[in-house]
């Protein structure tokens, strides 16, 4: 009996572990469609993004946009230097 709620455990863990990882890789590629568009437009800024944009959600940290070369093209406010 023990072996098989581990076993039904360990199934539920993976499937449930499976499905928050791609819910999670969902939204951060469209989060980086987002900030990509944004970032695209001229004379775009992070640091002055609107409230209600689309880029700023209730809980939400920081956005950076890095070149190639990893330089910093653009980031949102509070952000060091360093990418």
């Amino acid at each position: 009996m023990a072996l098989l709620l581990v076993l039904i455990g360990v199934g539920l863990y993976n499937r449930f572990e499976s499905q928050l990882d791609e819910t999670i890789n969902q939204g951060l590629r469209a989060r980086a469609g987002d900030v990509s568009q944004f970032a695209q437009r001229p004379g775009s800024d992070l640091g002055v993004v609107a409230p209600r944009s689309r880029l700023v959600e209730r809980g939400e940290a920081f956005a950076q946009v890095l070149e190639l070369d990893g330089t910093i093209h653009d980031a949102s406010p509070g952000l060091g230097a360093r990418p």
